[in-house]
């Protein structure tokens, strides 16, 4: 009889290893990107927050303590928000939400105004803008984040204006240098 072994040679083996080398090599890169643009789903997500925030805010009906009407507006400048990035030590790390709830920072009447607050551990700074009332009014809301450390900041800013039928048309979302 034939004694039959069963197993894999090591001439197997090496061209197993070899070619899970090659796909870590290979897929490596692209696994950063990925990860890198899952963190920008933050920035994109609470500017977008922000954005909803203003146009409800300038839509609303607000009187002042006579009952008068006052001039439709969005909330005033507030930001940044921290006033730094998440980075310490020229390494990442996310901000606890827990730390900025204050009046000076989450807690400030125009971020209340925005119905906008961290509530999850976040990377970047964030900053709105206004200028104008009624149809010259418009917002710029703003994040900002340097996901590397490496003072190259990414932006993602998304504005918005009031048209001539007094409503408020939020704009594209603009980004730069998303991956830095």
């Amino acid at each position: 009889m034939r004694n039959q072994n069963k197993g894999f040679t090591l001439i197997e083996l090496m061209i197993v290893v070899t070619i899970i080398g090659i796909l870590a090599v290979v897929a490596g890169p692209e696994l950063m990107k990925y990860q890198i643009r899952a963190k920008t789903a933050e920035a994109t997500q609470n500017v977008a927050k922000i954005a909803d925030g203003a146009r409800a805010y300038y839509l609303s009906e607000m009187t002042n303590r006579q009952g008068e009407l006052i001039a439709k507006q969005f909330p005033l400048d507030i930001g940044p928000t921290p006033a730094n990035y998440a980075c310490q030590n020229n390494a990442p790390f996310k901000h606890d939400p827990t730390q900025y709830s204050d009046a000076a920072t989450f807690g400030n009447e125009s971020w209340q105004s925005l119905a906008f607050a961290v509530s999850k551990p976040f990377l970047y700074s964030y900053t709105f803008e206004r200028q104008g009332e009624g149809q010259n009014a418009f917002f710029t809301a703003r994040a900002r984040g340097d996901l590397d450390c490496d003072t190259q900041p990414s932006l993602f800013e998304q504005t918005g204006a009031v048209d001539q039928n007094n409503q408020v048309v939020i704009n594209q979302l603009y980004r730069e240098a998303e991956l830095e």
